[in-house]
């Protein structure tokens, strides 16, 4: 259901890092994601009562569900924008690329690092916001 993912997320009883951040905007986009209130097909197929299977990404060609994961660590329509973070984020934990791509989404949305965490929120941010554009024109 709706906090699949956020129980991914939240393991520890503490104030997570995100909350840190100034900017409003980032920060929220970072709640929205983890608590699936986003625009990701997981969450518009669970209002149109469709079978998790067929909640298919519609900006890549991987056929993939697009659920946080898939947003956050594999879909090739936020390839550039992902780039920077995934430089970063290899640089300060070496084993990043070894993960599975959940294991990364979890990782990216829980670091306690502050510069990986503000290039994340830009990432949801951004990638929401190009998202939704794309789907506007």
């Amino acid at each position: 259901g709706k906090v699949r993912f956020y129980a991914k997320c939240k393991s520890l009883y503490n104030i997570e890092k995100y909350l840190e951040l100034t900017d409003f905007d980032i920060r929220s986009a970072i709640s929205k994601l983890r608590v699936s209130a986003h625009p990701l097909e997981i969450e518009k197929g669970r209002y149109k009562k469709l079978p998790v299977c067929e909640r298919i990404c519609k900006y890549c060609n991987l056929k993939a569900v697009e659920d946080e994961t898939h947003f956050i660590s594999n879909c090739s329509f936020y390839e550039n924008t992902r780039n920077d973070l995934s430089i970063l984020t290899t640089k300060i934990y070496p084993y990043f690329s070894k993960l599975s791509d959940e294991e990364k989404s979890v990782l990216l949305l829980n670091t306690r690092n502050p510069h990986i965490m503000e290039k994340v929120g830009h990432y949801v941010f951004h990638g929401l916001q190009k998202r939704s554009q794309t789907l506007q024109t």
